[in-house]
C-alpha cells in the first residue's frame, strides 16, 4: 500500500476518533495519547491507540504519583480510555514507515486546527509507547508544535536525569 494511500486512511481515522471526544469533557482535556503498541508483539503489525488525559484524572492520581508531573506526563496514570478507532497497518510496513505517517497525521490534525476545534484549545499529541525513551519523545517533538510540548519534555528530561 501506498505511503500517500495509509496517510489519508490514517488521518481520516484519527480526525474521526478526536471529534468523538464530547464538548463537555474537553474543556478538562490536557493532551491527547497516540499510544503506539504491537499487535501480539509482532512488530510487523505496528498500532496506534488513541485516547486523552484530564485534569481531573492528574487531580485524582496525584496522592498515587510522586509527585504533579508525574501524574500529569506518566502515561500510567492516565485514564487508559481508547476513542475507539485504531491506527493499524498489518502488512509488511516497517515501524519506521508506519510511525512517519504517524507523525504526519499528528502534524496535520495540528495544521488543520481539529484539535483546537474539538477541544476548544490547543493541547499537545503524545506519540509515545509504554515507557517514555529517545525514540518516542523524538516522535512527540516531530509532531507538535514546541510550545505545545514544553513541559512534557521538562518532565521527561529531569525524569531522565
Amino acid at each position: 500500500m501506498k505511503k500517500e494511500t495509509l496517510f489519508a486512511y490514517f488521518y481520516t481515522k484519527a480526525e474521526k476518533a478526536i471529534r468523538k471526544i464530547g464538548k463537555q469533557t474537553s474543556k478538562d482535556i490536557y493532551a491527547i495519547s497516540f499510544w503506539k503498541d504491537n499487535i501480539e508483539d509482532d512488530p510487523r503489525c505496528p498500532i496506534i491507540t488513541i485516547g486523552y488525559n484530564t485534569l481531573t484524572q492528574v487531580e485524582a492520581e496525584q496522592k498515587n504519583a510522586s509527585s504533579l508531573m508525574e501524574a500529569k506526563w506518566n502515561y500510567a496514570f492516565w485514564l487508559q480510555n481508547e476513542l475507539e478507532d485504531k491506527l493499524d497497518e498489518q502488512d509488511k510496513q516497517m515501524q519506521s514507515v508506519f510511525m512517519d505517517i504517524i507523525v504526519s497525521v499528528v502534524k496535520e490534525l495540528h495544521q488543520r486546527g481539529v484539535v483546537k476545534e474539538q477541544i476548544g484549545i490547543d493541547v499537545p499529541i503524545i506519540v509515545h509507547e509504554l515507557e517514555y525513551y529517545d525514540l518516542p519523545i523524538d516522535w512527540t517533538i516531530r509532531s507538535n508544535p514546541k510550545p505545545l510540548i514544553d513541559e512534557f519534555l521538562e518532565f521527561y528530561h529531569d525524569r531522565s536525569l
